[in-house]
């Protein structure tokens, strides 16, 4: 966990492309300064600074317990309406479930 930590590990993984004479690759970094520096985009095709782009516009997941139930059921009326289901119906039922559980749990 230390190149988790490590800004500067961070950087090397993301570059580095052997450990102990074995072929590596690894793009993926956990640090900002990583995203944005010149050397880890250039060995990985500038994928870093589109992440660190996207963050900007982040949003992340409601950090409550109902969460994973939620999103489960909107994963799930999604994947009925891309699949060529009624996508109004299938929002508002989903929508009317979430509700529910949100109720229970003493949101409303």
């Amino acid at each position: 966990m230390k190149w988790l930590s490590n800004p500067e590990l961070d950087r090397r993984n993301a570059i580095e492309r052997s450990v102990r004479g074995e072929k590596i690759v690894n793009n993926v970094v956990t640090h900002k300064s990583s995203m944005a520096d010149l050397g880890v985009n250039a060995a990985n095709d500038n994928i870093q600074m589109a992440a660190l782009a996207s963050l900007a516009n982040s949003d992340i997941m409601p950090q409550i317990p109902e969460w994973p139930e939620i999103g489960d059921l909107l994963s799930n009326a999604i994947q009925k309406a891309s699949t060529g289901g009624n996508v109004d119906k299938l929002m508002k039922d989903a929508a009317k479930k979430a509700e529910r559980i949100l109720s229970r749990a003493g949101y409303y």
